[in-house]
């Protein structure tokens, strides 16, 4: 196989990339497995900022890379694309077209996938950034800030990342970008053109996935895609419920002038909600800043560090 075999999903996690997943895998010609996060290991070498090792991250980085100053960089990366070519092919026991790695946080390296496998499909998946909040909120019961700060790229970064691809790409035919509102809206239209990109056959029967396990695993949505068959528009405004809860109100208008209503807009024209100064996300931003992982942060910092923010962040 080659790259053109591979398709990649990637967008923010809660996003709805499982169903979109279990859409495009739904048929005899694309195999895939749940949520894979082959490459960020791999890939993330060279971005020490985004590793975590005992061993550090950034030294691993120097070394690498000086290791590479010294033999052929250009068989270094074919071989690094080769083999990880060859994990991919593991998947397709079925001769099938296309592998599909739904991976949403494969937002982090997007250069770097186009790079290595510069004939793959992406798809651009984007969804209102304040119904991610809200699903992540709920589904993984991030009831504090505190815990919330595990996802902090992914509220912070992610979109402003996923949209500057999009627009960096704008001439790649082989990168697409669908809105997960337009998909739920209308399934078949959106579903349907995706089929027609991937030159693949279609027929309304792939709406109901039902009967495709080929997507299930232990990664991937835990809720919403194993209760429904088809997709569903209901859960498009869920993410107000969130909004109007008093302890999350303030946080929400704070992301909402984080973001900024022009970049609301040109991400895909979502709702506008009140944008103002919030202490609780100025909190948020502050801590979200702090890597507790960092070796030169001296310990009792970090632990009189945790003790102040625990007592300064659950409480609403």
């Amino acid at each position: 196989m080659t790259d053109k075999n591979l398709i990649f999903i990637v967008s923010q996690p809660r996003s709805g990339s499982t169903l979109l997943q279990a859409l495009l895998s739904n048929n005899n010609h694309v195999a895939t497995v749940s949520e894979p996060w082959l490459l960020l290991p791999f890939f993330t070498y060279n971005k020490p900022e985004l590793g975590l090792a005992k061993y550090s991250s950034r030294l691993a980085y120097e070394g690498i890379n000086d290791f590479k100053s010294k033999i052929n960089k250009e068989k270094f990366d074919n071989d690094l694309s080769n083999f990880l070519l060859n994990q991919y092919e593991q998947i397709r026991t079925k001769n099938e077209s296309y592998i599909l790695d739904k991976t949403p946080r494969y937002y982090e390296i997007l250069n770097e996938i186009t790079y290595h496998f510069p004939n793959a499909k992406i798809i651009i998946l984007k969804r209102n950034p304040f119904a991610v909040l809200s699903s992540i909120i709920k589904t993984w019961n991030q009831d504090s800030l505190q815990k919330l700060l595990f996802h902090k790229r992914d509220i912070l970064v992610a979109p402003k990342l996923l949209h500057q691809f999009t627009i960096e790409q704008k001439k790649n035919r082989n990168v697409v970008s669908i809105q997960y509102e337009e998909l739920l809206s209308n399934p078949e239209h959106h579903t349907k053109q995706l089929y027609k990109w991937l030159n693949l056959p279609y027929n309304a029967e792939i709406l109901n996935y039902s009967n495709n396990l080929k997507f299930k695993g232990k990664m991937g949505d835990p809720t919403g895609i194993i209760a429904n068959k088809i997709p569903n528009s209901s859960h498009i405004d869920l993410w107000k419920e969130t909004y109007n809860e008093k302890k999350w109100k303030d946080f929400f208008n704070g992301y909402a002038n984080f973001l900024g209503s022009d970049f609301l807009n040109a991400y895909g024209e979502y709702d506008q909600i009140n944008e103002r100064f919030s202490k609780k996300f100025d909190q948020f931003i502050k801590q979200s800043k702090w890597n507790f992982y960092e070796s030169e942060i001296p310990l009792k910092r970090i632990i009189k560090y945790r003790i102040f923010s625990k007592l300064r962040l659950t409480k609403f």
